[in-house]
């Protein structure tokens, strides 16, 4: 009888330590929930609170998400890449079936700038969710970086039957940029959705490109005023976007890629400004005026990397750019 008692005693410990983990974890889910609902792209709950929540034991929350891959999504928008990579991978196993974690990587991937292993991950998240939007609409980003215009087309042909705006917008717009000819079925999607979306003043530019010939290079200045009008109201992530359609459609142009560097710099994503100063590079498109070495210099200084700076700043100096030229002896003296 004792052992009975004693064995009793501690099954009783057991179970109520697993029950206050699950209660624990159930509290935290609440979060997890909310911004999963209503912000799954703009995550309210701090990392740092998110980074404590159990993972392990229970490992999917109410409604068969594996916790790890919803914490993936936070680390993922604070910029860890990699933990969140190690976070999807560890949870994916728990439910292989919501093609939640596919959509997740492949924004990864897409933002580590592997675009074939972002639209790799795409193509499973949509081909085994058609319906959902989110999936399609991040697919179609991810194809626009890869110019697969027929792959672009039997996506569109697939969810064109849900006339969900941005679905259609995107592909009429990503038709006009990536396409030098467009075919009869190209107008009819667009004179079609003239029908559907009347008031989308964009879409009725395009249709004069692709059913009238008119110039791209007059879309392509309508999305830069546009940016030029967020960038003044110090709206820089809209900004970002106008210019990246820009660029879709006249990717030789150096002063979208500076516009869009000098947005990262205003809300200090350095590394990205940077990235975008690389590409003019790699491109060759840079006119020499000094500018792309003196943003350069600029993101070094503020990431505290003061030889890179001065070293930027001298070039920009070299070339004759006037901001460089009053600055490099202030800001760099020997």
């Amino acid at each position: 009888m004792k052992y009975f008692f004693s064995i009793i005693l501690i099954i009783t410990i057991i179970n109520a330590y697993l029950n206050h983990r699950v209660f624990r974890s159930l509290q935290d889910q609440v979060f997890l929930y909310v911004d999963f609902n209503n912000f799954q792209n703009d995550l309210k709950t701090p990392l740092e609170f998110v980074s404590k929540f159990q993972d392990n034991f229970p490992s999917i929350n109410n409604v068969t998400i594996p916790i790890k891959v919803l914490k993936a999504n936070y680390f993922f928008q604070n910029g860890d890449l990699e933990t969140a990579l190690k976070l999807i991978e560890e949870g994916i196993k728990y439910n292989p079936n919501l093609y939640i974690s596919e959509y997740l990587l492949s924004k990864i991937y897409y933002e580590k700038g592997e675009y074939e292993n972002a639209a790799k991950f795409a193509k499973l998240s949509v081909d085994s969710l058609p319906n959902n939007y989110t999936h399609i609409a991040n697919y179609q980003k991810v194809l626009s970086q890869l110019g697969d215009v027929e792959e672009l087309d039997r996506v569109f042909l697939k969810s064109r039957e849900f006339e969900e705006e941005s679905i259609w917008y995107n592909h009429i717009f990503l038709t006009v940029a990536l396409k030098n000819e467009y075919s009869s079925s190209d107008s009819l999607i667009v004179k079609e959705a003239i029908k559907l979306f009347p008031s989308n003043r964009k879409i009725a530019e395009m249709e004069k490109i692709i059913c009238y010939k008119s110039d791209k290079i007059i879309l392509a200045n309508k999305y830069d005023q546009s940016a030029i009008n967020y960038f003044e109201k110090e709206e820089f992530s809209l900004a970002i976007e106008e210019w990246e359609n820009a660029k879709k459609i006249i990717q030789n142009d150096e002063a979208y890629y500076l516009n869009i560097a000098k947005c990262y710099t205003k809300i200090k994503e350095y590394s990205k400004s940077l990235d975008e100063l690389d590409r003019i590079e790699k491109l060759n498109i840079s006119t020499n005026s000094g500018q792309l070495e003196f943003l350069k210099s600029i993101n070094f200084f503020q990431e505290e990397k003061t030889i890179l700076g001065c070293r930027f700043l001298n070039i920009s100096a070299s070339k004759g750019y006037k901001i460089a030229l009053d600055n490099v002896n202030v800001l760099c003296q020997n």
